[in-house]
């Protein structure tokens, strides 16, 4: 049960954290190294993240170990959540020390060996980050607690858990449980499209200029011939140039 609530947690975090992915489903069948999982999906480019996505992805893996604190209490918490921290703590770093979205440290990249007093002021700064993290995740869930109980007992029943149904369970209240015979696969949300430059249609082909060839000049025709197959811009190009050479 500990595992289904540590999976519930981060699968709550991540439908009530803005900036967070949509979920895809939350598991608790092993699978390699991992007892659980949830897993999400990557929208945009997937390369370049947001301070907000940032920090929803910070909280949201602190959600596994903050729900077994406050289901079982904190000396019964277990190790489960050692690459989730240690996830955390990466992109606490990189934030304050690479990518300048610290206001205490502002915006420069502080690498290698570095004084004492600056190497104190870069680990204060993950620390705060990460304890505020920690904080707001573990109230969230307080506010959440009968959806984190019905998501945990959905897990436990069915050991898979789409995006869709973590909705469900999250807001249908207490005592709430998945029809069996209308189980779906659908994530937490659409996937967001890419960003409005990707997804703006490509300009159509511009249609060559209606050929006049000029005279005294063979030469012309078939060099527009060669152009076409580059680029209607080039054979309009072209085309002036030839002319013009034409008329001299």
């Amino acid at each position: 049960s500990d595992l289904a609530y540590h999976e519930g947690g981060h699968a709550l975090v991540g439908l009530k954290t803005l900036g967070s992915s949509p979920i895809h489903k939350a598991t608790v069948m092993p699978r390699g190294n991992s007892l659980g999982m949830v897993m999400s999906l990557t929208e945009g480019d997937g390369t370049s993240w947001s301070k907000k996505q940032m920090i929803a992805r910070m909280d949201v893996c602190f959600g596994g170990r903050a729900a077994e604190e406050l289901i079982f209490g904190v000396d019964e918490v277990t190790s489960g959540a050692s690459s989730d921290i240690q996830q955390a703590t990466s992109l606490a770093y990189k934030m304050v020390t690479k990518w300048g979205l610290n206001d205490t440290v502002g915006i420069m990249l502080i690498e290698g060996h570095v004084a004492p007093a600056t190497q104190k002021i870069v680990d204060d700064e993950v620390r705060k980050l990460l304890t505020d993290s920690y904080a707001r995740t573990l109230q969230l869930l307080k506010d959440n607690i009968q959806g984190l109980h019905n998501i945990a007992d959905a897990l436990m029943e069915y050991e898979s858990v789409s995006g869709d149904e973590l909705v469900q369970l999250l807001n249908g209240g207490e005592g709430f449980k998945l029809d069996p015979n209308n189980r779906n696969s659908k994530p937490s949300r659409p996937i967001k499209e890419l960003t409005t430059a990707l997804k703006q249609k490509s300009p159509p082909t511009p249609t060559p200029e209606p050929e006049t060839k000029p005279e005294g000049n063979p030469i012309y025709s078939d060099a527009v011939i060669a152009v076409t197959f580059i680029s209607p811009d080039a054979v309009r190009f072209v085309k002036g140039w030839k002319i013009l050479a034409a008329k001299t």
